[in-house]
């Protein structure tokens, strides 16, 4: 470790997450559970199998991964009926999540995120759920394990794969299939970006190189 360095991070000025923790949990899904929170819910899949369901799109889980649920979205999760599912959950709030989020590659689009093989992940969400039950100074250490968590999804963001030397028309071909698919649901040029990980400038000059007009017009 280097000695006598000081090393600036930031002033009164800047804001970054702000997490604010609201609740937190297990729980066996026993049932189909629709969510349709006013803040994130991180869910870690403990055991067993089930679907995550966002805007009609269902995805498959399993032991050692995770989903999220996103404020005003509703999310359905239920169980496989061979393989019960057991979740430890959090729910939480904060200035720039979703940006943080979508450099993560989780939208409500693509909302699931796997574990190590280690088990790393598994071992912050169970830390959070016990540091909730133990006081005093519980605010604190369940805060700790949720930067971390946000930290670990940032470390471990998993792009598709993709065709080298193509990154753009594939992102392109993502795009065009999206808006196939759900074009009559009044879907906006942000949900067209978010569908494949992207800002809206971003996907605007992938259309405009290969398609001579915007995302915008395309979808008129």
């Amino acid at each position: 470790m280097e000695k006598n360095i000081s090393i600036h991070i930031s002033d009164r000025s800047h804001y970054n997450l702000t997490l604010n923790v609201y609740y937190c949990g297990n729980l066996d899904v026993t049932q189909e559970y629709v969510y349709k929170p006013d803040h994130y819910i991180f869910f870690f899949v403990r055991e067993g199998k089930g679907s995550v369901t966002v805007r009609q799109v269902s995805h498959k889980v399993e032991s050692g991964q995770g989903f999220v649920a996103f404020p005003g979205e509703e999310t359905r999760v239920k169980s496989n009926y061979k393989n019960q599912m057991n979740v430890t959950y959090v729910a939480f709030s904060g200035y720039l999540v979703e940006r943080y989020l979508s450099r993560a590659c989780l939208t409500a689009y693509e909302p699931v995120f796997s574990d190590t093989p280690d088990g790393e992940l598994r071992q912050m969400f169970e830390t959070l759920l016990t540091a909730s039950t133990r006081f005093p100074n519980r605010y604190c250490k369940i805060m700790a394990q949720l930067y971390s968590i946000v930290g670990f999804l940032l470390d471990h963001i998993v792009h598709d794969d993709k065709p080298d030397g193509a990154a753009a028309e594939y992102y392109l071909m993502r795009t065009l299939d999206f808006i196939d698919m759900n074009y009559a649901e009044d879907i906006s040029v942000e949900d067209v970006a978010a569908s494949v990980g992207m800002n809206r400038k971003s996907i605007t000059d992938v259309f405009k190189k290969f398609t001579g007009f915007s995302p915008k017009d395309y979808l008129i």
